[in-house]
């Protein structure tokens, strides 16, 4: 048997806006923590142009490299296809906010996320790998 007061307490809840809404102390926590968020994104933003330059330097680097290297011309294609990746990334971050990154980075988790979760165990081993030959 369902709890009758426990119905009219959640009539109550529904019916009155001020129940509804969080106490004050609260919402300026909410508020502040808005705020940090919004400087957080406003620096990552800010960030963007700088990182694309990078992955450019990057993308310039492995062209240049490519014809050096040891293995032949499969070797060469394959380095040149993936300078050709890391620049397409670069004019991506260049071109698009963080707010529009962050959503396509959402659709393709929502798409694919055995990929995903695939990816950030492949760089979370690189990254851990990187730390731990850097502390020897």
């Amino acid at each position: 048997m369902i709890n009758p007061s426990l119905e009219e307490s959640d009539a109550a809840f529904v019916r009155n806006p001020q129940l509804n809404e969080p106490p004050p102390s609260s919402t300026s926590s909410l508020d502040k923590t808005r705020q940090l968020g919004q400087q957080a994104l406003s620096s990552i933003d800010h960030a963007r142009l700088p990182a694309a330059r990078v992955l450019q330097n990057v993308a310039a680097s492995m062209h240049d490299a490519a014809p050096r290297m040891p293995g032949g011309d499969k070797v060469v294609k394959v380095v040149h296809r993936a300078a050709h990746s890391v620049n397409s990334t670069a004019r991506y971050v260049r071109h698009h906010s963080i707010n529009d990154i962050g959503s396509d980075l959402l659709q393709k988790l929502r798409r694919n996320p055995e990929g995903a979760m695939l990816t950030a165990l492949a760089v979370g081993f690189v990254l851990g790998m990187a730390i731990s030959n850097d502390n020897d």
